[in-house]
């Protein structure tokens, strides 16, 4: 026997739905259980909460992973071990994940070098 919902419990499934970014049911059921939910549509709101915490935890590792790209590359570099390695060769720490701070540091750090070259350059 399928699960009858309330107008108002479907109003608020669909907003859940739209939160998590899932198109329908058979696709919220099979993102439950790809990310170890359980599939069931009438769920307690704390349920749905942590179903929204852990799709917002992927979009910020995603947004995360994709702004890394972004920086190694406007350092001018192909990899993450190049960009390991140019941050330790440069007094900077190895590790992937910085602030925006610290990214700033990093591209300063590169001006500064391109600009030394340039004068080194220029004085031959």
């Amino acid at each position: 026997m399928p699960i009858q919902l309330k107008p108002k419990e479907i109003q608020e499934f669909k907003r859940h739905l739209e939160d998590l970014g899932v198109p329908s049911v058979e696709t919220y059921r099979a993102w439950c259980q790809d990310h170890g939910f359980d599939p069931a549509v009438k769920k307690h709101w704390r349920d749905r909460r942590q179903e929204q915490l852990a799709a917002r935890r992927m979009s910020t590792k995603d947004e995360d992973e994709d702004a890394l790209k972004a920086h190694i590359a406007a350092l001018g570099l192909d990899s993450t071990s190049e960009y390991q390695i140019w941050c330790r060769t440069n007094g900077f720490s190895g590790k992937l994940y910085k602030t925006p701070s610290q990214r700033v540091q990093e591209r300063r750090m590169l001006w500064q070098l391109r600009r030394q070259a340039q004068q080194a350059g220029s004085l031959r």
